[in-house]
């Protein structure tokens, strides 16, 4: 989604023009890909319509940098996307929200499955084998931010990358 200084004048999308704005880096779906395409959807490209848009880094650094004044909004993952609050004082506005993200996913290629499947089919039986136990969900917590372990993925869990493939590549962010 999509976060600005708490005393700037951004309340929509549009009003990111002439601002100077902060994302996770170029691998994120999170902090970058997903509010990307949410802004590009609104006719905003921050590459051409914004004074400056620069990486941060990581989540929390984007929240550091818009609380220091260095930039006045950001693409964030949903865990900044909750209210964040010093003393019941709001620290920034949340300005828009993206569909879902897909949880992350366990893949490998088709070559790679069809060359090892004995490898394959021993990762995924270990990943399901460790839910089945709290020691083993307590780890995909404590890595995943929340998730307590994996389950068979289908195509419609990741429906959602499909528009904001579609509007990255229109834009030319993705070959």
């Amino acid at each position: 989604g999509l976060i600005a200084a708490r005393d700037t004048a951004i309340r929509r999308i549009e009003d990111l023009r002439g601002k100077r704005v902060t994302y996770v880096d170029r691998t994120s779906a999170s902090g970058f890909l997903f509010p990307l395409a949410l802004a590009l959807d609104h006719g905003i490209d921050p590459h051409r319509d914004c004074l400056l848009f620069e990486p941060s880094g990581n989540h929390a650094d984007i929240l550091y940098n818009l609380l220091q004044g260095r930039f006045d909004a950001g693409l964030v993952g949903d865990w900044l996307l909750r209210e964040q609050a010093v003393g019941g004082e709001k620290l920034v506005r949340v300005i828009a929200r993206t569909d879902s993200i897909p949880t992350p996913l366990f893949a490998v290629t088709r070559q790679f499955a069809g060359r090892e499947p004995a490898a394959v089919n021993a990762i995924r039986a270990a990943l399901f084998e460790m839910r089945e136990t709290a020691a083993g969900r307590e780890v995909f917590k404590q890595i995943s931010g929340g998730s307590d372990g994996f389950v068979p993925a289908v195509d419609t869990d990741y429906a959602g990358v499909v528009p904001v493939r579609n509007t990255l590549r229109r834009h030319g962010y993705l070959e």
